[in-house]
């Protein structure tokens, strides 16, 4: 009997980001009980913000009976609090199945996902995701798309709008707080969704191909500025791209899968320093990892062809009987 389940179809990003904030409500002002917390209540709410990522032999499949399709297969793999990972990978190897099971959003047929010990088994705002398309909602402005997430979580006006408007800032929008996402570039667009992520504090930062669509230079500032904020929050992140410059530039350390069903075929440790510029792309040591990545990449890319031919050859064989019936 496969181990695979039937998933319901993706929800669209708009709707995976009101799913995700939608808990209990917390408040981010100190009280004096906060305050006068002892120090094992310290450690735990410490604990909480670590942001450790645990997989243990994980499957993830689409469909059921034969037409179920395996999009990942037995992926072990463990992130340090802290720690900056990319997903390198052939298309449709699963990728962003990975962000989503982590997530909370997509079902795992086999194996454990966990986040600092405990299962995942739903979204939460523990866990920000920023999507390939920017998954703004086109009605709300700027601010009010930033305090959603605190809004959902019980947060009182004031103290939602003041929280937002300081992220706003940080990633240099203070001045587009009452435009709409229409009205925004496709940087800026991102921009706003990194803000709506980092107001909710986070323990991890999930990205699914986050600058796939902009320009080149827009793209380069977008990962400098990504990376000044990592470095500010210090939060877990898992980017997932086809980029092998950007995963490598922004890493502790890259995963390179195999084709489908995903497996992890190589983990490669960047040890390049940080802070890390653009210069950095051109140094020796960078073109190396560079290689290794794409020597990786076209092996599976061409194994994928080849088991595609294998497959189509099968296919036609199959077909040829009935074919000489009729």
């Amino acid at each position: 009997m496969s181990n695979c389940i039937e998933l319901e179809k993706a929800d669209d990003p708009a709707a995976q980001v009101a799913r995700t904030v939608n808990v209990a409500p917390v408040s981010f002002s100190k009280n004096s009980s906060v305050a006068n917390a002892d120090s094992a209540n310290a450690a735990n709410v410490a604990a909480k913000k670590a942001g450790a990522i645990f997989l243990q032999n994980v499957d993830v499949c689409y469909g059921s009976g034969a037409k179920a399709v395996r999009a990942v297969q037995g992926i072990d793999l463990e992130i340090s609090p802290g720690e900056f990972v990319s997903v390198l990978g052939p298309s449709g190897c699963g990728k962003s199945t990975l962000i989503g099971a982590i997530a909370g959003s997509t079902r795992i047929a086999r194996g454990a996902v966990r986040l600092d010990g405990e299962p995942v088994r739903k979204p939460g705002a523990d866990r920000g995701v920023v999507f390939q398309q920017h998954a703004l909602f086109p009605w709300k402005n700027v601010l009010s798309n930033v305090e959603f997430g605190l809004k959902m979580r019980g947060i009182a006006r004031a103290e939602r709008r003041e929280r937002a408007r300081e992220f706003l800032n940080i990633v240099g929008l203070s001045d587009f707080l009452h435009h709409y996402p229409a009205q925004l570039s496709g940087g800026m667009q991102q921009r706003v969704s990194i803000a709506r992520v980092l107001v909710n504090q986070p323990r991890v930062l999930l990205m699914d191909e986050p600058f796939s669509a902009l320009d080149a230079q827009t793209r380069l500032q977008m990962q400098e500025l990504l990376l000044e904020l990592w470095s500010e929050f210090r939060m877990t992140v898992l980017f997932v791209t086809h980029d092998i410059d950007e995963a490598i530039f922004l890493s502790d350390r890259v995963i390179v899968l195999t084709q489908r069903p995903g497996r992890v075929r190589a983990e490669i440790p960047v040890l390049l320093p940080r802070p890390r510029l653009p210069d950095t792309l051109t140094t020796r040591a960078f073109v190396h990892l560079k290689k290794q990545c794409m020597d990786l990449l076209r092996e599976e890319n061409i194994l994928a062809r080849r088991n595609n031919c294998a497959q189509q050859r099968t296919r036609e064989a199959e077909l040829e009987p009935a074919i000489s019936v009729s």
